[in-house]
């Protein structure tokens, strides 16, 4: 039993400061970017809106757990479902550093 609950606190100790890095860009997001800009850019149909969200993600160093506040903040914003899952999935697995630790992994 100690085992567990040690194996708890150790995992939230190492996703604290990402879950505190998305809600703090979360924040921002919420605090600066207009609802009409979030809108313009990722609501409507097609394509555009989701390979938008996606880009807004990639050059994010963020998890999983910093990109669901910040994804959560943008969909309150106003923006689309599409992007928003996009920005889910591009931002912790296609992110510059994550790309750039796989390369260095792989010896590429």
């Amino acid at each position: 039993m100690k085992e567990l609950v040690f194996a708890i606190v150790e995992m939230t100790l190492l996703a604290a400061p990402w879950l505190l890095l998305g809600l703090l860009v979360a924040g921002l997001v919420r605090g600066l970017v207009p609802r009409a800009r979030i809108r313009q850019w990722l609501s409507g149909d097609g394509i555009r809106p989701i390979l938008r969200g996606a880009v807004l993600g990639v050059p994010l160093p963020m998890c999983s757990c910093g990109a669901i506040p910040t994804a959560l903040a943008l969909y309150r914003g106003g923006a689309g479902r599409g992007p928003t899952t996009s920005f889910l999935v591009g931002t912790p697995g296609a992110g510059v550093d994550s790309l750039s630790l796989t390369l260095s992994l792989i010896h590429l």
